[in-house]
């Protein structure tokens, strides 16, 4: 149901049918539901095999009422393909709880890491299946007719990925052929061993950087305080949050929460992290230093994201990023007091330039009669005493 709600909301925003499943998540979610349900018909296709109701078990035998014996062909596939198609939804069940460990960032750097390096992995891994399989074919016709493990290509693959892993050892492909041993294991050693898996590493340490330096500055912007929640509380709040049809019977000790400043909200009307965190998507690089409620709805509403004045009041309440005017301040009214702030700036600027050139004036001319005062002294000086004007 969340799934499709999610797809509806998408395609909504966006306007393309497709939207949701541009994510690699959400691919991944579609995938194990659809994978899911074949599960489940394989299921009743096996417990509902009108097969069973035929049988005749004993100690020693499995027959037919009628004598003859049961052919378990199909019911076996049948069961062999529930087993494989189970043990592949597991596996996407465990990536979809790596993409889940993103809402915590504390507990989402491996699944960052990922996300960051998945499309160089996939290329890389392309050269690396095509290189597997270059060292494959040699090995096939250097040791296939003499050794099992080389024999056909499946098995040839395998044996060659065991090699490059440490599982395959010199001495067992030199018994064979001591010439050819070495033309092979150290190329492959040398390329597959210090050169890829090596470079394999890189890639990975590459996103592992990235997303290092992406939480650092998050930690730095206002989403601070959201990513100094811890991964138990976070858990606990979730799972209350999901009792809300069951608010109004819930104790008053779980239905609120004491902030940090004392003040008292209400887990099941405030809205979620998640939601903070889109919400403060599209004004993130804005450069004004204070928004309305209006422009803050403005700049939500460019991004396609519809969304109610009373949730953005909430936010700002949980984020305490409240400035108090005297009165509201709308746009142009803002401006306006922009270029009065301006120019009562540019005034006593004027103001005190026309101050210090004031001064600098009145210091040049006390300078200057103090000139005057020595040099009219230095001029009585050598009218009462001759031997200074000669000298």
């Amino acid at each position: 149901y969340n799934t499709i709600k999610n797809a509806r909301i998408a395609a909504r925003k966006n306007k393309s049918r497709w939207a949701y499943f541009k994510e690699f998540d959400n691919k991944v979610c579609v995938v194990q539901i659809l994978l899911f349900l074949c599960c489940f018909c394989w299921w009743v296709a096996i417990v509902q095999n009108p097969i069973r109701d035929q049988l005749v078990v004993t100690e020693t035998s499995i027959s037919f009422k009628d004598g003859s014996q049961p052919n378990f062909t199909t019911l076996s596939i049948l069961v062999h393909d529930y087993f494989v198609a189970s043990a592949v939804n597991l596996v996407l069940a465990l990536f979809r709880i790596l993409s889940m460990m993103q809402v915590n960032p504390n507990i989402s750097q491996l699944s960052d890491t990922f996300s960051r390096c998945r499309k160089n992995i996939v290329q890389f891994g392309l050269v690396l299946v095509l290189m597997i399989i270059a060292f494959q074919l040699m090995a096939h016709l250097m040791f296939g007719a003499k050794m099992r493990e080389f024999s056909t290509f499946d098995t040839g693959f395998i044996s060659t990925v065991q090699v490059m892993l440490g599982s395959g050892t010199y001495t067992d492909l030199s018994e064979v052929d001591p010439i050819a041993a070495p033309v092979f294991y150290y190329p492959f050693v040398f390329i597959m061993i210090f050169v890829v898996f090596n470079m394999t590493i890189a890639i990975i340490m590459d996103g592992y950087a990235l997303s290092q330096e992406e939480r650092k500055s998050t930690r730095q912007s206002h989403l601070k305080e959201l990513n100094e929640i811890r991964f138990y509380h976070q858990l606990g709040w979730g799972i209350v949050r999901q009792l809300k049809p069951f608010a109004a019977c819930l104790p008053r000790a779980l239905r609120f929460r004491i902030m940090a400043d004392g003040t008292r909200v209400d887990r099941f009307t405030e809205p979620s992290m998640e939601e903070v965190v889109a919400l403060l998507q599209p004004v993130e690089k804005i450069d004004e230093r204070f928004l309305t409620i209006a422009e803050y709805k403005e700049a939500c509403d460019q991004a396609n994201m519809p969304v109610r004045e009373t949730q953005l009041e909430q936010i700002a309440e949980r984020l305490h990023c409240w400035e108090d005017f005297e009165e509201p301040v709308y746009k142009k009214e803002r401006l306006e007091l922009r270029r009065i702030q301006d120019a009562e700036k540019m005034e006593r600027t004027i103001t005190l330039l026309q101050e210090r050139v004031a001064t600098i004036v009145a210091t040049q001319q006390q300078m200057g009669a103090k000139v005057d005062a020595i040099l009219r002294s230095f001029v009585v000086s050598t009218v009462q005493f001759p031997e200074a004007q000669q000298i």
